[in-house]
């Protein structure tokens, strides 16, 4: 039962709330240049593909392996709805990026569940230190001049 109280601790502190805030707002700086990016290498296979914008293409993500690249069905069946909530408008599919990445670096940051995190003491600052560097990371190891 201390453990959760220390998690509840950690996740709640003002100091966390405010380093996540931060790092969110770093995320979003830092991609600001894609947020009106244009379709990369073979993102048109992935989001934009013609014949599974329907129910029917939807089944197909689940049921017939070959209908998509890769059979990743949970991650085809989120672009199937991106597509219906912005269609072809890149902007939606580069902030839901954006901000599920955010949210990752957040939880990473938040992954100790002790109260030493929620101090961001010598014990957390290894988690601090990680968490800029996570969000940063595809976005370094993407890179290209093409």
């Amino acid at each position: 039962m201390a453990q959760s109280n220390n998690t509840k601790a950690a996740i709640t502190s003002p100091r966390i709330k405010i380093f996540s805030l931060v790092l969110i707002l770093a995320t979003a700086l830092a991609y600001l240049p894609a947020w009106h990016g244009t379709l990369l290498w073979d993102d048109n296979g992935h989001i934009t593909k013609p014949e599974l914008r329907s129910w029917h293409g939807l089944a197909q993500i689940w049921t017939k392996p070959g209908a998509t690249r890769q059979y990743y069905p949970l991650v085809h069946t989120v672009f199937w709805i991106e597509q219906k909530l912005w269609g072809d408008s890149v902007v939606g599919y580069h902030l839901v990026n954006i901000l599920l990445h955010a949210l990752g670096a957040v939880v990473l940051l938040s992954s100790s569940g002790s109260s030493r995190v929620s101090r961001l003491d010598f014990g957390a600052q290894e988690h601090a230190f990680r968490s800029p560097f996570f969000l940063l990371a595809p976005g370094l190891s993407q890179f290209r001049r093409d």
